[in-house]
Parts: structure tokens; sequence; C-alpha cells
């Protein structure tokens, strides 16, 4: 079994207010694009992880789905090997496409007959992003992130870079109410550059070469859009990232 765990992009973001949970209400529009990690999953006759990134160890998302789902079905030892293409800390969802994706995976491969109610169940425990790549597409996600409603949307472009690693849980802890007041496209956008310098310079160094760059989620990564590949193309040759690829998603 294998399969391709899509990235995506928050075309936008705004923050309401902070819950009592401790979590936040939010309201962003999310589009999945079309590159991704690569995740096989075979049976064995004991787990195994193997990733291809020696930063992700044993104690992440895909595992700790198998354990959520061992809690309410038998599931066979497994043999695990997850591709890493989705930056780390780059606000792409990397990790919660990679625990979506195995959730989907093992539920129709081993017939557990999980219902969807109970995938997004799933889902909610191991992340907020979650419940989105279990469905893709494009979505206005409310609530704390996993109430989904889809949208319409036609095909586009966009160029998606990425430098500086950004923390969502740092951003999160620095939002103040004077963030969550300001009138802006994303909410967390000022927020990370104000506690990461090497971000805001990112940041500024991306905006001088066109204004119509805009992080995605709580960073590190940027996306342009455009209609023109052709520019699209020349900007990605002028920027110096280690992450730089054009891609197609669904834009409202």
């Amino acid at each position: 079994m294998k399969e391709i765990c899509k990235a995506k992009l928050n075309l936008d973001l705004r923050v309401i207010a902070k819950r009592e949970d401790g979590y936040h209400q939010l309201v962003t529009t999310m589009s999945e694009i079309n590159i991704g990690d690569v995740l096989t999953v075979l049976p064995a006759t004991e787990d195994r992880f193997i990733c291809d990134l020696p930063s992700i160890a044993e104690d992440n998302l895909v595992m700790k789905a198998l354990l959520l789902l061992r809690q309410i079905r038998k599931v066979p030892p497994l043999h695990i090997i997850l591709e890493k293409k989705i930056p780390i800390a780059s606000g792409m969802g990397g990790g919660s496409s990679n625990a979506a994706t195995f959730l989907s995976m093992v539920n129709r491969e081993f017939s557990l007959a999980l219902t969807k109610e109970e995938l997004e169940t799933l889902a909610v425990q191991l992340g907020m992003d979650v419940t989105f790549f279990l469905y893709g597409g494009l979505v206005r996600a409310e609530g704390r992130g996993e109430l989904l409603f889809p949208l319409e949307g036609k095909m586009g472009h966009a160029l998606v870079v990425y430098r500086v690693p950004s923390s969502s849980k740092e951003v999160y802890e620095a939002l103040t109410e004077e963030d969550i007041q300001r009138d802006c496209s994303n909410t967390l956008w000022d927020v990370a550059l104000r506690i990461n310098p090497k971000l805001r310079e990112f940041s500024t160094e991306l905006q001088r070469l066109d204004p119509r760059f805009t992080m995605s989620g709580a960073g590190g990564s940027f996306f342009l859009l455009d209609h023109d590949l052709e520019t699209l193309e020349k900007y990605k040759t002028k920027i110096d990232a280690p992450f730089r690829e054009i891609v197609e998603l669904k834009l409202p």
C-alpha cells in the first residue's frame, strides 16, 4: 500500500477568539495542493517505522494514529515507511496529512469498517488539520479548524517557497488580544514575524520581490498566486530557498 499525503495551504486565516479549552476559534480557507509525502504501509511480524528524515522519530502522528486505531479495532503489526517531501514546520500540514492518509489507508485495506464519523473522531484527537486531510479539496474551516464546509473553486497555480521553520505552538502562544482584533487576512503572520527574526527577514525579502506573497497559516511557507506560469517560474529562480515549487490547487 502506497499513497501520497498531499500538503495544503491556508489561503487566509482569521483568529476570532481564544477558547476556554485552550484552542482558538478561527475561520480559514484551506486548499489541497498537488505535492506531498509518500507513505507506504505493509503487513509485518512487528511494528516498524522508517523515515528518510532522521528528525522524525517513532513519536509521530502516524504512530499515534496507529495506537488510537488499536483502541477500537484489531490492527496487525505494520511496517511503515515515510518519505518526506513536505518541509517540517512549514504551515503545509505534513504531519496531519500523514496521519489522515494512514487512517484512511488502514481502514480501507484492512476492512476495519470505520464510519466517516468514527474517522473524524480519531482525526480530532490527533490534530485540528487532520480532519481536513481526510477529504482534501477546497474548504472553509471553522471552530478549532475541524468544522469543514466544502467550497466550489477553479484550478489555479501558486509558487510555494520555504526557508525558515515556524512553530505553530509558539506562534499561537504569542498571540495577543490586540493581534486578534487586527483586521488582516492572516492573524498569525505578524505574530510569527515578531517572534522569529529569520522568518521576518525572509518575509521582507519576498515582499520586496512581490507584495502579493502571503504566509500560509503560522508559517514558515509563503505562497504567491498567479495565473501566469512564466511569472511564477521567473520568481522561482530568483528566490534562495531549499523548497521552491509551483503547485496546482483549487481557488475560491
